[in-house]
């Protein structure tokens, strides 16, 4: 049997696609402890990067010293070696008495590996 092809041309594609969900822990001073009913809000910027797809995904609340994560953010071929900046600022905290952190800069490199 002989194969023929009537297009010998063969095209290959490739995509490539990712996701991630940036995390936040909320620590207090030693000695410290959580204030009874209190909960803290955090929430993510970004002025160059793609936000979380979920709505409300760019907001997370903690009700004691542990951790929490934001809406997955979706990345495509369009943001490979991309570098974005997220900002992450405790938006809500405990009211007086107690000191709010301060922001934190996250820098996410996306790569294709």
């Amino acid at each position: 049997m002989v194969y023929t092809p009537t297009n010998d041309t063969i095209t290959n594609t490739y995509s490539a696609t990712g996701k991630n969900e940036l995390e936040i822990t909320k620590a207090l001073a030693d000695g410290c402890t959580w204030p009874a009913g209190k909960s803290v809000t955090f929430t993510l910027t970004s002025e160059d990067g793609p936000m979380p797809t979920a709505e409300g995904g760019d907001k997370v609340t903690l009700s004691s010293a542990t951790s929490g994560k934001f809406g997955e953010i979706v990345w495509t071929d369009a943001d490979k070696d991309q570098v974005y900046h997220y900002t992450i600022t405790e938006t809500t905290g405990f009211g007086a008495g107690w000191t709010a952190s301060d922001p934190v800069t996250a820098t996410v490199t996306v790569t294709d590996n």
